[in-house]
């Protein structure tokens, strides 16, 4: 695009031909200036209306906070096949104790930690810990095998992991130590710290996940709360891989402003912002499906995200819908088709949905 084509008028660019408005992105043409300024090739603008409610600046921890402070007392996580259960309350006091747990590690603000599971709680924690750790969240898929981890761990520089022990048949914790013997003489990749959700006793290398939470003290997760002032909107958050079916997987950057905003117009639009949602996940979280989606719609409105099994398992499914009065269905077509199979043969009472 040649900025040639544009005129400034009164701070605002115009189409030099027709004068049709032309509104320029401030996040990124005036970042670096205090007074709108002509911009140069090097400045981004993009073309758009201006809706009737301005985009929300702040990052995805400080939602998180928001909401909690909002709705203390609704429920966030149900995780039914772990019977898990927590409040938004319940549930911002445990992430701001892994966050702070994992500075307490030597991690840093803009290090890559990786989360490698299936649908568990302990992910949703993580994914939060991380935001308000001012962390990106690299979201892998739990199916990967040794050469694609490698690949990605490698591709986004990734410091520290977060998986299950194993998840089915895929050994996620022996993958790893396959991968890396030793953590602390790793030379292979940049990962210095590999965490494990499991009771049993590790490598010397590796911690546990809930010895992990114990790390931080009282005004440890306090400063927590007062790093977010420090976090911009602008930074990346978290980082998806594609699926790779014309090559190689390509790393998507996706900032703060960006998933906060689109979680809240989605939400906005399926009119949680009007009757309180009980959304029952199917679909993996690793996905854009499972972030843009699933949590940060829940996170903007005071949603709950019931999580039936750490997989897509219908009758599980099902079962949560009546026993959680879930009023909202996530899934592919693949998935509601399954789920109407199993419907028919087991005659559920389904609850009314939305």
């Amino acid at each position: 695009m040649k900025f040639t084509r544009f005129v400034l008028k009164n701070g605002n660019l115009f189409n030099r031909k027709t004068l049709n408005f032309f509104q320029p992105n401030p996040l990124s043409v005036c970042r670096k200036c205090s007074s709108f300024q002509e911009p140069s090739h090097g400045n981004i603008s993009y073309l758009h209306r201006i809706g009737n409610e301005p985009l929300k600046y702040f990052n995805v921890g400080q939602l998180i906070k928001m909401t909690a402070d909002k709705y203390p007392n609704r429920e966030l996580i149900v995780s039914y096949e772990e019977k898990i259960r927590l409040t938004y309350e319940e549930a911002l006091f445990k992430c701001d104790k892994l966050a702070a747990a994992l500075l307490n590690l030597g991690l840093e603000k803009g290090d890559k930690v990786a989360i490698w599971s299936p649908n568990y709680e302990f992910w949703l924690i993580s994914f939060m810990a991380m935001a308000r750790a001012g962390l990106v969240c690299v979201t892998l898929n739990p199916a990967y095998q040794l050469p694609e981890l490698d690949y990605c761990l490698k591709k986004v520089k990734v410091k520290a992991i977060i998986a299950p022990e194993y998840f089915r048949k895929q050994q996620h914790y022996q993958m790893l130590k396959t991968l890396v013997p030793d953590v602390n003489k790793n030379t292979n990749n940049s990962l210095k710290c590999i965490i494990i959700k499991s009771d049993k006793q590790l490598s010397s290398d590796t911690l546990r996940y809930d010895d992990v939470l114990n790390y931080s003290t009282e005004s440890d997760i306090k400063e927590i709360d007062k790093l977010q002032t420090t976090i911009s909107p602008d930074s990346c958050f978290n980082i998806q891989f594609t699926s790779g079916t014309t090559g190689r997987s390509k790393a998507a950057r996706m900032s703060h402003f960006s998933l906060v905003n689109c979680g809240y117009h989605m939400g906005k639009r399926l009119e949680f912002d009007k009757n309180y949602a009980r959304i029952c996940v199917n679909n993996p979280l690793f996905h854009a499906y499972g972030t843009a989606i699933s949590i940060m719609v829940a996170l903007n409105h005071g949603g709950a995200l019931i999580l039936p099994a750490s997989h897509f398992t219908p009758e599980l499914s099902l079962r949560a819908i009546v026993d959680e009065q879930v009023n909202v269905i996530y899934g592919t077509p693949t998935m509601f088709v399954d789920l109407i199979a199993k419907q028919k043969e087991l005659k559920f009472d389904l609850p009314k949905l939305k």
